[in-house]
């Protein structure tokens, strides 16, 4: 994968880009950002498989990596471009290298959750440079469905990182109707399958 720092105005929002992946699951563990994410993968596609992050800022890359290194099941986490820039995991997950670990940065350029206000890398931090700066090398930028498609079609073994440009907005979507423990309970359930 070839390293483009290309950006065009974007033309999906963080649902579509969500509602593309949830289509293509299969067997893999997926741990989504918190909030609004989580929401919107609720909505698109439940499924045992989903750990749905309802707090802990940060935490849902590290977690996947977690997951990765423990698991022989295909991890991907969704997370966000002000979630990532608010840890320091990339050069861990670079390091530790699981195979089987797939990040999809989901860049708004906003915290959605909150309010939608401008992340730090809103417009000045390439994220798709910033993963390959911290050592993955299985990285690529997409920036329509038709883009997302082939890259999720094409990852190989990673860490792969996919950096999603997308415009800010968060879907209609309603509160996810299950208690953390009831998430990490189906969660574990499935995992041993």
């Amino acid at each position: 994968m070839d390293y483009r720092r290309t950006f065009r105005d974007p033309v999906m929002t963080r649902n579509d880009a969500i509602r593309v992946i949830a289509a293509a699951l299969d067997g893999e563990a997926v741990v989504a950002n918190i909030g609004v994410p989580s929401k919107e993968l609720y909505a698109a596609n439940d499924r045992d498989l989903n750990f749905y992050m309802l707090g802990s800022y940060t935490q849902a890359t590290p977690i996947g990596l977690g997951l990765g290194l423990a698991t022989d099941k295909d991890v991907v986490v969704l997370d966000g471009d002000g979630s990532l820039l608010g840890t320091a995991v990339l050069p861990v997950v670079a390091a530790q290298a699981p195979e089987n670990l797939t990040i999809v940065c989901l860049d708004n350029g906003a915290f959605g959750s909150t309010g939608n206000q401008p992340t730090p890398a809103s417009g000045l931090v390439d994220m798709e440079l910033l993963a390959r700066a911290a050592g993955i090398r299985k990285t690529c930028k997409v920036q329509d469905e038709r883009e997302l498609q082939e890259a999720w079609e094409s990852r190989e073994r990673g860490p792969t990182f996919i950096h999603v440009v997308l415009a800010p907005g968060n879907a209609p979507v309603p509160n996810i109707p299950l208690a953390p423990g009831e998430i990490r309970e189906r969660f574990v359930r499935a995992l041993g399958r």
